[in-house]
């Protein structure tokens, strides 16, 4: 391991090119479990305790990936995936889910909330109230 810390730091690497570089192998971190970049309040943290990887900017939990592999916000309804300018190009999902439940005010057109899954079949989308248990089948036309 190089030695000279006023510089480039390598483990298992003789002539390291970078601040801190690492030879193929695992990093283990024990105690805090966070790795932190200076000075942007941008880190990744973990627990044993907690089973998660958390996501932080601005020392506040953006993302969280559990050991189930689910992937969620840091909290409720104030995250979006993508904005108007930087756009996801495909979404591949089984079923949607759509939720406003808990959202103070409902929606913007008449206040109120909802619970609906579109759900795809071999030649109709269709739609499920979870409030009312209502089904629906969308009206596709072949252009």
């Amino acid at each position: 391991m190089a030695t000279n810390f006023g510089s480039d730091v390598g483990i298992g690497v003789a002539s390291p090119a970078t601040k801190l570089e690492v030879a193929s192998g695992d990093i283990r971190l024990t105690d805090a479990y966070v790795i932190e970049w200076g000075g942007t309040n941008a880190r990744i943290g973990g627990s044993n305790a907690g089973n998660y990887l958390k996501f932080y900017t601005s020392d506040t939990v953006r993302m969280k990936i559990d050991t189930s592999s689910h992937i969620t916000p840091g909290a409720d309804n104030t995250q979006n995936l993508g904005s108007s300018s930087l756009r996801w190009a495909n979404l591949y999902v089984g079923d949607m889910h759509f939720s406003n439940e808990g959202k103070e005010g409902g929606n913007e057109i008449d206040g109120t909330t909802g619970n609906w899954t579109i759900q795809e079949g071999d030649e109709n989308l269709f739609v499920i109230n979870r409030k009312t248990g209502k089904k629906f089948k969308m009206n596709l036309t072949e252009v």
